[in-house]
């Protein structure tokens, strides 16, 4: 035990130095995890600005600064009793700001399908198969009426004072990214990376699958740089969702490492 604590102490002295010089010490992120994807590819891309869609309770966020990416984030999470707890998690951080809203393809008032378990609510209803595979995790526990803006109509407020924003968008809409997007065309010419939550198998009626998701986000000038598995079926088999991270071809500022 006394040599632990000889160690803890140690690194803390060491940080605290290297702090003192404006520098931190973080865990090694292996390349094959979404964490040292995001670790390499944030600071290749020079980004300044993370448009976080689908917050939740500020979980990518948290994961971002993790990985060492220091720069403005701004969280939007429609759903009360979510964007309350997001608000508490970003207590401290004076580069993360949050906004309670839902983003679309136009400005409305929408409803809400606030599940049990309430990082799965979506303005879509669950299937069959999405209650097989999350039981009463995916039960619909209330509605709840949200303001929906356009990414377009809100963008400039997420991006003063900076000059040349170079902005990296996610989205965790559970089955309305495309709908974003397509209330994002002015905001997209300047996101150099992007990454956003694609199903294989529905979980929610009428949601967008993963060839159609890929082929419009191409389309958009975007190419793949990494696919990582969120969920799979009960059996471990069949993948259910994938993270599915992009870049604008040519917009890296550092230099191409090998894996």
């Amino acid at each position: 035990m006394g040599r632990i604590r000889l160690a803890v102490a140690l690194k803390n002295a060491l940080r605290a130095v290297l702090n003192g010089c404006g520098l931190d010490v973080i865990r090694y992120q292996s390349p094959n995890t979404i964490e040292g994807h995001l670790h390499r590819l944030l600071p290749s891309l020079n980004v300044n600005c993370v448009i976080d869609v689908g917050a939740h309770h500020g979980e990518f966020a948290r994961l971002v600064r993790q990985v060492g990416y220091r720069g403005r984030i701004v969280s939007f999470e429609p759903v009360s009793t979510n964007f309350a707890v997001l608000q508490r998690a970003r207590r401290g951080d004076a580069e993360w700001r949050g906004m309670q809203l839902a983003l679309g393809e136009k400005s409305s008032v929408m409803a809400i399908n606030v599940l049990a378990a309430t990082d799965l609510s979506s303005f879509l209803t669950p299937t069959q198969d999405a209650k097989r595979w999350f039981g009463s995790a995916s039960r619909i526990a209330r509605t709840e009426l949200v303001q929906v803006k356009r990414l377009d109509d809100v963008i400039d407020a997420c991006t003063d004072a900076l000059v040349m924003p170079r902005i990296f968008l996610k989205l965790d809409t559970q089955g309305f990214d495309l709908s974003v997007l397509n209330g994002a065309t002015r905001t997209l010419e300047r996101v150099v990376g992007l990454q956003t939550e694609i199903a294989v198998r529905a979980l929610y009626k009428d949601v967008p699958l993963f060839p159609e998701n890929v082929q419009r986000l191409i389309g958009l000038g975007f190419e793949l740089t990494g696919l990582f598995g969120v969920a799979r079926e009960p059996d471990w088999i069949a993948q259910i969702e994938f993270d599915c991270v992009m870049r604008r071809p040519g917009v890296s500022v550092a230099a191409t490492a090998r894996n």
